[in-house]
């Protein structure tokens, strides 16, 4: 059984992200409880992603997870430890979360770090990301500097995130419908979210999620079901 994804555009941790995290929670439970949540802080300086790491799992200890721990993985090195894998596969719930949307995959790709996140949504988990934590999960991600595409973990496939969109992000679209002309570009708000797999998603938070593919665009709210599939964008 297939797990869930969560993706959101940014601001993780703040109000605005209870709902969507909250529903994450809820998918995540064991045995009908709240679930255990990892929240998974992928950075080369330690002491980044050991804050990050922290603030999350203070965060989904409020929102009343049975258990919430932070980790924090520094290089590739740390990604193939068996002790830290084995604190991945134990978690229900794993939130990505990192700096550099790039290092990310490039730590985790053929890791034991990774190979237990896998084992988590294939037995029917939540793996989520915030910002460079989304921008990982998916299959293509945007390097900036290079003005390229690199792959991602591939957690959704034939997608590319555009985190930040009503700031930063937003320059991002044009250059990617040229770059990804047959994928689907998910615009993200900061403070908005999607939650689904495959193609089947629902928004939660403020904000839009806009969808480009091609010459078409699409544009969704908190509340609304939407899915992804070859031939078109609907409600």
């Amino acid at each position: 059984m297939a797990g869930t994804i969560l993706l959101a555009g940014g601001g993780e941790f703040q109000k605005g992200f209870e709902v969507a995290d909250q529903n994450a929670l809820e998918l995540a439970a064991d045995s009908g409880g709240i679930g255990s949540v990892l929240v998974l802080a992928v950075a080369s300086g330690a002491r980044r992603a050991t804050e990050m790491s922290q603030e999350g799992s203070v965060w989904f200890t409020k929102l009343g997870a049975a258990i919430s721990e932070g980790l924090a993985i520094t290089d590739h090195t740390e990604a193939n430890d068996p002790a830290k894998a084995a604190r991945i596969a134990q978690a229900s719930l794993i939130y990505l979360v990192g700096g550099d949307p790039a290092y990310i995959p490039a730590v985790l790709q053929d890791s034991a770090c990774l190979a237990a996140i896998q084992k988590v949504f294939a037995k029917g988990g939540v793996v989520a990301g915030s910002g460079s934590g989304a921008m990982a999960l998916t299959q293509y991600l945007y390097h900036e500097e290079k003005n390229e595409i690199i792959p991602g973990l591939n957690f959704v496939p034939d997608c590319c995130v555009i985190p930040y969109h009503t700031s930063r992000g937003r320059k991002w679209s044009k250059k990617l419908a040229e770059l990804l002309p047959t994928a689907y570009i998910l615009g993200l708000d900061e403070k908005i979210a999607i939650l689904g797999a495959a193609n089947y998603w629902r928004v939660s938070g403020r904000g839009w999620v806009t969808v480009y593919k091609g010459s078409k665009t699409r544009k969704f709210v908190s509340g609304q079901p939407f899915t992804l599939n070859p031939k078109k964008i609907s409600i």
